[in-house]
């Protein structure tokens, strides 16, 4: 068999599996909150009771963590600066320009979103 259809096929059996995964974990969280609300239920607890017991746990949940300035921005740069350099250095096939195109493209769309938080940062202090 030629070696892109199995690269095809494993790209699409890969892709449409995280999707059932997704579906049959998510499925067994439903019928475990549907036990423990029978069983709360049994036990002579209100459903109120219970969906309040609930919504406490969710309000506990720690808060999401802070952003970190310019992670984006350097992110993209560092990757668009290794395509880059990879590119230039020769350790690519020869006729890999569109390693150039995106490397430029990730390194200015980083240069923007490091400009963006730097400005952004300094206007958030001045309030």
């Amino acid at each position: 068999m030629n070696e892109g259809i199995i690269i095809a096929l494993v790209a699409i059996i890969g892709g449409l599996s995280i999707p059932i995964i997704w579906f049959f974990f998510d499925n067994k969280s439903k019928e475990r909150n549907a036990r423990v609300m029978e069983k709360a239920l049994e036990a002579g607890h209100s459903p109120e009771e219970v969906m309040r017991i609930w919504n406490q746990g969710a309000a506990l949940t720690p808060p999401p963590a802070r952003k970190v300035r310019f992670r984006k921005g350097l992110v993209l740069l560092a990757i668009g600066a290794a395509l880059l350099v990879n590119r230039n250095l020769g350790y690519s096939r020869e006729d890999a320009d569109g390693m150039v195109v995106v490397g430029t493209i990730l390194l200015f769309l980083g240069i923007a979103f490091f400009l963006s938080d730097l400005f952004t940062g300094a206007q958030k202090k001045d309030k």
